[in-house]
């Protein structure tokens, strides 16, 4: 299994992500300051995916306190 792909389970969600990338560029209008906040708004909501993907398929994720083990900071 590729590691890129790994948490996308069909060409669906890669095709949502990159109309989100388009979206996100076209309504900047291609300004180079936008262009980089939006880079920077895919990324986190990748981060965040993966975060939810990884809590989903571990839901044992807890740790000995019962607090919920995030793999990011905010």
């Amino acid at each position: 299994m590729n590691p890129k792909t790994r948490f996308f389970k069909s060409s669906k969600d890669i095709k949502q992500l990159t109309n989100d990338v388009i979206k996100i560029i076209i309504q900047n209008r291609f300004s180079f300051i936008s262009l980089f906040n939006s880079l920077v708004v895919i990324i986190l909501r990748m981060r965040v995916r993966i975060a939810v993907a990884k809590l989903k398929k571990n839901d044992s994720s807890n740790d000995c306190n019962g607090n919920m083990y995030i793999p990011f900071k905010i």
